[in-house]
C-alpha cells in the first residue's frame, strides 16, 4: 500500500522561501482557495520535490478552532490528491505551494477538495 501521509520533507516551514513565494510567486485562485506558486531549480533548496503550506488569515476566520479545522480540510484535500501534481523527473525543479483559503465562512470538505485538485490542474498546464 502507498504512503499516502504528508511527511515532514514536504511541508514548507521556510520563513525566507515563503516570503519569496509571495513577493515574486505566480498566483492562481479557484474560490475558495488561493495558491501563492513557485518553481526553483534545486541549486535554491536541499532536494528536488514539492513543498507545501496552508494558511488560513486571522482576517477571515476568527477562532483559532475554525482556522485549524480548515487548515486539516485542506491538508488532507491535498494529501489525498497530490497525484494529479506532477513533476518532470528528469528536470530536478522544487514547487514550492501555499495555499490561502479565502472565504469568510467554513465551507465544506469536498469545495475544498474540488478547489485544490482545479488549482493543481491549473499548474500542470501552467508547466
Amino acid at each position: 500500500m502507498p504512503d499516502l501521509s504528508l511527511s515532514r520533507s514536504e511541508k514548507l516551514k521556510s520563513k525566507k522561501m515563503i516570503s519569496r513565494i509571495f513577493d515574486q510567486g505566480a498566483s492562481s485562485f479557484k474560490y475558495p482557495l488561493r495558491l501563492k506558486y513557485m518553481i526553483l531549480p534545486t541549486d535554491h533548496v536541499e532536494e528536488a520535490g514539492v513543498k507545501v503550506a496552508f494558511s488560513v488569515p486571522k482576517r477571515r476566520i476568527a477562532k483559532a478552532v475554525h482556522r485549524n479545522l480548515i487548515k486539516r480540510r485542506m491538508k488532507e484535500a491535498y494529501r489525498l490528491n497530490r497525484k494529479e501534481l506532477t513533476l518532470k523527473e528528469e528536470a530536478k525543479h522544487n514547487m514550492l505551494l501555499v495555499f490561502i483559503y479565502q472565504a469568510n465562512e467554513i465551507l465544506e470538505y469536498t469545495n475544498i477538495e474540488k478547489s485544490v485538485v482545479k488549482l493543481m490542474k491549473i499548474i500542470n498546464k501552467g508547466k
